[in-house]
């Protein structure tokens, strides 16, 4: 990560990364990544995604956003789910689908199970990135949005 913020000629870099189940520690974590390249965090995450100026000239602005929603612990798939269409009709057939599941053999990130079990039934493939290219998701939700105005703060 420092030696991608330090890259010559890069006027901004973003960095997406999942919070896990702890986002304090993550935040840590990354802080003391891009402190070796002399580039200091705020103490705590913007709920809005957070975008640091460039700590001087020549150097790029830095954005970071922790999914899901840089408040909360979670992954990735949690931000996909709340991207999911209103009254989507396969969708509560897969979060079913992964509540059934034995206890015993029950993943340990129940979002990231019911999103894939969700994706692999489109007809557009099993792909996150495939169904993003088709229209799958709703992109007018606030979630999206949110992360949308994200990226337009890092790199517009």
């Amino acid at each position: 990560m420092a030696t991608e913020a330090v890259a010559p000629g890069r006027t901004a870099l973003g960095i997406v990364v999942d919070a896990n189940s702890n986002i304090n520690s993550r935040w840590q974590s990354i802080g003391d990544q891009l402190r070796d390249a002399k580039i200091r965090l705020p103490q705590q995450p913007d709920p809005l995604g957070t975008v640091v100026p460039p700590s001087q000239p020549g150097a790029p602005k830095i954005g970071v956003c922790l999914m899901p929603d840089n408040v909360n612990p979670g992954e990735l798939e949690n931000f996909v789910s709340d991207l999911i269409p209103a009254g989507d009709g396969v969708w509560p057939q897969a979060q079913n689908y992964i509540a059934q599941v034995p206890a015993a053999d029950r993943p340990s990130k129940p979002a990231k199970a019911e999103v894939h079990a969700w994706l692999a039934v489109r007809t557009e493939g099993d792909r996150m990135g495939t169904s993003i290219r088709v229209g799958a998701f709703d992109l007018r939700r606030p979630a999206a949005q949110a992360f949308l105005d994200w990226l337009r703060r890092v790199f517009g």
